[in-house]
């Protein structure tokens, strides 16, 4: 080199490049003694093979700096400008990589290559997924090329992108961009049309929509939003491009039911009864049902059930829904699922679904009436006892007292200890304008007859034994009977209070004192009767009351051995455990008033005095769960999830009157815990509902759905706050 002989230096260098092959300093050299020497291809070449073994060992940035200068030496080596773009795009040098290609794509313009340019574009655009700015420089390239297909595309990913930082607007008008360059891109449109619904821009998205789905999902923002005929408008526009359009007739069709335009309704569903899609059998019913068919919608529901027995819970649903409005026809429906559950003999279900309409509709008689007939048939006798309580109660504030009398004297016969049922007797003897033959008796006293009778007779009207266990003391050698009790005959008034009775016996008593234990033998002396001033005697009863308030006083203590305080103490219990039974049937009787008196302020709509009512009645434990449970249901139509929880967890600590209420309770929980943000909470009580019944409505997909949220962190939440 120093004397200028560059062939030889030259091909010195190259022996000792082939022997050292990263040697990159050798190389480097050789490539510029072939610039020096005018041959430009070896020097490319050699750089080229040097920039490829630095990319490979990881320096990125030498290998760049090397085709950079290949694209300086050789403008037209498209090789090297590509190896350029994605070494720099690499390095996260996209402005370099972007110029560049944009450069080769203008060659490839210049020089006719259309396909060639658009295969740049389309690489511009490919340089990094979220560089927002290389998508719209594709797109405009690529369209300026002519493909409209690959600029809308650009321009769509564009508008994901800027739409996930939250870019609304700018995503708006590349989607809108990408739609004038290529109108068959859909997808696009359906992104113009879900942002704008998003924002509840209706009106716009109206204008956007082109497809069905679009119409349809706009529709229903539109019925959210209270606009019925801007939806109805946008429904019809839909079934007219498909008239077999099941789901689209039956939101016309619900629209029409809540207007009250059951014709109307009819008319939307009748076309599509052949689609075998039970809910336009249910909106049918209904219809019926609420216009008043009582017995077309319920021939209509019995055919439904008998020909798709799952849909038992929806006729059930429909039935509870309708007793918001009409508790006749919603208890006709109500019954025809009954009328299945009971030929399959489900009790539990049939409770299940009473206990729903009692919760929709509180004091309706009928449900009562089925429900003791299915209490009747399942063996609940417990359960049978409190609805036939409440039954009886029902029967007496309608007036009903024949049907209310054999009840009340039904539940007598059982527990004969609660003054209630007694009450209950007597409230309805005076309603049919008849004595009550019990009270009569109390209100008299107690008198025997002073004809001679036998001590089984005198034991019987005291309702003690006719006979004691034990002999009496001294009673060694008698006879196990007693003679007959023989009283003195009574005074003839005609002589002025003088007797002449013929003297007894001295071998037998005229009279025996029936307060002690009878005494016999040597030393007795009979006791003298006593003269009597009419013809009956008053019996003393303290025996008969002390025994309502514990053991027999006659088999605890004898006869005269009794402190004189002991009887007035005893006396005392009675009317104490007497009062106490009458504080609880009070009780009892004020919290029933007070649910009946809820449920017909909810029903005109006095929401406040309802819920206080409830209040009232809840604190009663034979009402509490139903109270609760009907308490979370305004609290939810107040949109007061968190005092909903509250009712609701309350009400679970309450004992159910069946199961089927309980895990409905549950499910409700559970589902109002979702809606509220507390997945975790809802994930457990679904969890509690599955391990008691598995095939619960479908507890099985909420777990599953649950399950993948909590999984992915998704668990927030709000506490909720209990009722005051």
């Amino acid at each position: 080199m120093r004397q200028g002989r560059l062939d030889a230096a030259i091909e010195e260098y190259a022996s000792v490049v082939e022997a050292f092959p990263r040697d990159w300093n050798t190389a480097n050299l050789l490539g510029d003694l072939y610039i020096r020497a005018g041959r430009t291809e070896r020097a490319v070449t050699q750089y080229a093979r040097i920039a490829d073994l630095l990319a490979a060992d990881g320096f990125l940035s030498k290998a760049a700096a090397l085709y950079k200068k290949i694209v300086k030496i050789s403008p037209d080596d498209e090789n090297a400008m590509l190896r350029a773009a994605d070494l720099a795009a690499k390095q996260g040098l996209l402005a370099d990589a972007r110029g560049m290609l944009q450069t080769l794509f203008q060659r490839r313009l210049r020089a006719g290559d259309r396909a060639g340019a658009v295969a740049i574009a389309r690489r511009h655009g490919t340089l990094d997924e979220s560089d927002v700015v290389g998508r719209l420089e594709a797109a405009r390239m690529l369209a300026e090329v002519g493909d409209a297909t690959g600029a809308s595309e650009n321009l769509r990913v564009a508008g994901d992108a800027l739409a996930a930082q939250g870019r609304d607007a700018d995503a708006l008008r590349a989607w809108r961009e990408a739609v004038r360059i290529n109108p068959a891109d859909r997808q696009s449109q359906e992104r113009i049309t879900s942002t704008l619904l998003r924002q509840g821009d209706l009106d716009a998205a109206q204008t956007s929509a082109q497809s069905a789905a679009e119409r349809k999902a706009i529709a229903n923002a539109l019925l959210a939003a209270g606009r019925l005929e801007s939806a109805c408008s946008l429904f019809e526009v839909v079934l007219e491009s498909d008239p077999a359009d099941v789901e689209t007739r039956l939101q016309l069709a619900r629209v029409a039911i809540s207007r009250e335009q059951y014709r109307s309704a009819a008319d939307w569903l009748r076309p599509a009864l052949g689609a075998a899609e039970p809910r336009v059998e249910l909106a049918m019913a209904e219809c019926d049902l609420r216009s008043g068919n009582v017995a077309d919608g319920a021939t209509r529901l019995s055919a439904l059930i008998a020909r798709d027995v799952h849909a038992i819970d929806d006729v059930a649903a429909l039935g509870v829904t309708l007793a918001d409005t009409s508790v006749d026809a919603g208890f006709r429906a109500v019954g025809c699922a009954l009328d299945v559950l009971a030929t399959r003999r489900e009790f539990e279900r049939s409770l299940g679904v009473i206990e729903q309409f009692h919760t929709a509709a509180p004091g309706y008689v009928p449900a009562y009436e089925r429900q003791a007939g299915v209490c009747r048939d399942g063996r609940y006798d417990d359960l049978l006892y409190d609805v036939e309580q409440r039954l009886a109660d029902l029967y007496l504030a309608d007036g009903r007292f024949e049907a209310a009398l054999p009840i009340a004297e039904r539940l007598a016969e059982l527990r004969p200890d609660v003054e209630r049922h007694r009450a209950q007797i007597a409230e309805a003897l005076t309603g049919l304008g008849r004595r009550d033959p019990a009270a009569t008796a109390d209100a008299e006293p107690r008198r025997v007859s002073q004809e001679a009778f036998d001590l089984a007779e005198f034991a019987a009207s005291l309702g003690l034994p006719a006979h004691l266990d034990a002999d009496p003391p001294n009673s060694a050698g008698h006879a196990d009977t007693l003679p007959p009790l023989e009283f003195a005959p009574a005074i003839d008034p005609a002589s002025n209070g003088e007797s002449d009775p013929e003297p007894a016996p001295e071998s037998e008593p005229a009279s025996v004192a029936v307060d002690g234990p009878i005494e016999t033998g040597e030393g007795f002396t009979p006791a003298a009767p006593e003269p009597a001033d009419s013809g009956v005697i008053e019996i003393e009863l303290v025996g008969e009351l002390n025994a309502l308030a514990g053991p027999d006083p006659v088999d605890a203590v004898p006869a005269g051995q009794c402190e004189a305080g002991t009887a007035g103490a005893d006396l005392d219990a009675v009317f104490l455990k007497m009062r106490d039974e009458s504080g609880r049937a009070l009780a009892e009787a004020e919290a029933m008033r007070a649910y009946d008196a809820a449920a017909t302020h909810y029903n005109e709509g006095r929401t406040a005095l309802a819920v206080e009512c409830l209040r009232r009645a809840g604190r009663d434990s034979s009402l509490r769960f139903r109270a609760c449970v009907m308490l979370a249901r305004i609290s939810l139509e107040q949109e007061n999830a968190g005092e909903a929880i509250a009712w609701f967890e309350r009400a679970s600590e309450a004992p159910a009157p069946s199961a089927q209420a309980a895990h409905t309770l549950f499910y409700d929980l559970a589902d109002t815990l979702e809606r509220a943000g507390e997945p975790a909470r809802a994930h457990a009580v679904f969890l509690e509902l599955q391990s008691v019944d598995p095939g619960y409505r479908d507890v099985a997909d909420r777990l599953a759905r649950l399950r993948d949220g909590i999984g992915t962190g998704q668990t927030g939440g709000r506490s909720s706050k209990g009722p005051a």
